[in-house]
């Protein structure tokens, strides 16, 4: 069997990925055998060295490095970065070129050298667990899968209009009024098991809480925060491929931004990325100029159209997170629809 080595075996990240790697380069189900002494391409050791100061980096960022060098000759293999995550992602790629041959010794074809480092510092996948819930063993062979590729960004869609599965501890109705049932529901012991299960493969967790469109869920225990739709001058008025009953946040509502600070400090809280999804995507407009309390409010505020109304609303959630020292993400559509918003 391989013996590995490391210059940080006792950080956490590197001891719990060789727990992980070990029965994929020794099949529990196959009996493995000591090689015989001369044959070249039988490997014996796997060292996996951080250059300079090794350091335990507890989180990936942004910025990252993920670069490594892989060495494989003489029946030794020799992984070397600058970091844990580059580490993380030789090991990945030692895994996918060895094999167990016919005498189940441990085996490569050739003598390898790879220098190899990330095009992109963001790789990520968007899992919307919202409109179909995904239970969190789902979500950690999703995981897992975004490891073998190494993709290093977890985009968590966890609310929507047809569900709000995160169990909020500041407004714990959003999730009891609004999951699909109380056994569709991420408590706060699921977040941090998806968290710590990232964190261990070099994937960061970014949640998205999208406003102010996609809130119907939002609305089933706190109706004020919506607005209300109008037509033919009556209230609660739906019009088929046009707008709902009660559709998007009310931007003139002063408890849509106070909901809002304590919602994101509190996901601030619990996700250990400095980044959190605003959304800000499909904003149906026509119901917030039907309203007529709205309306009045845009002439006395000087705001002529929809708009400069979602402008208005994007300035006041990304002030919150500017107070709160997070970094806000929105979808395209926000420079798509051509919304001015200040420089964050």
């Amino acid at each position: 069997a391989i013996i590995i080595h490391s210059n940080i075996q006792t950080c956490d990240i590197i001891t719990k990925a060789i727990q992980r790697y070990e029965p994929i380069f020794f099949p529990p189900k196959l009996s493995m055998r000591d090689p015989p002494s001369g044959v070249n391409n039988i490997l014996q050791n796997l060292t996996l060295n951080i250059r300079d100061n090794p350091q335990c980096e507890q989180y990936i960022q942004h910025d990252s490095n993920e670069t490594y060098t892989l060495t494989i000759n003489l029946q030794m293999a020799i992984v070397e970065a600058s970091s844990v995550w580059g580490l993380l992602r030789g090991l990945e790629t030692f895994s996918q070129l060895i094999y167990i041959n016919e005498q189940n010794y441990v085996v490569i074809n050739n003598s390898v050298t790879i220098i190899d480092s990330p095009r992109f510092q963001h790789r990520g996948v968007m899992l919307d667990t919202a409109r179909h819930f995904l239970p969190v063993p789902i979500i950690k062979k999703n995981l897992d899968a975004m490891a073998y590729n190494k993709l290093n960004v977890f985009h968590w869609h966890i609310v929507d209009d047809q569900s709000f599965p995160f169990e909020s501890i500041t407004f714990p109705d959003l999730s009891r009024a609004g999951a699909f049932s109380p056994y569709h529901v991420y408590t706060p012991a699921d977040v941090i098991d998806v968290i710590e299960h990232a964190r261990l493969r070099g994937i960061r967790v970014i949640p998205e809480i999208d406003t102010p469109g996609h809130t119907y869920s939002w609305g089933k225990s706190m109706p004020q925060l919506i607005t209300v739709c109008w037509a033919n001058g009556k209230p609660y008025q739906a019009i088929y491929g046009t707008q709902g009953e009660m559709e998007i946040f009310n931007p003139i509502e002063p408890r849509v931004y106070s909901t809002m600070d304590s919602l994101l400090r509190e996901v601030k809280s619990r996700f250990p990325s400095n980044y959190i999804h605003l959304g800000m995507d499909e904003v149906y407009d026509r119901c917030w100029l039907s309203n007529p309390n709205i309306t009045q409010w845009m002439i006395v505020n000087n705001i002529s159209s929809a708009r400069g109304l979602h402008a208005y609303y994007a300035d006041k959630i990304l002030d919150i997170t500017r107070n709160i020292n997070v970094v806000p993400i929105v979808w395209q559509d926000v420079w798509d629809e051509k919304v001015q918003v200040r420089s964050f």
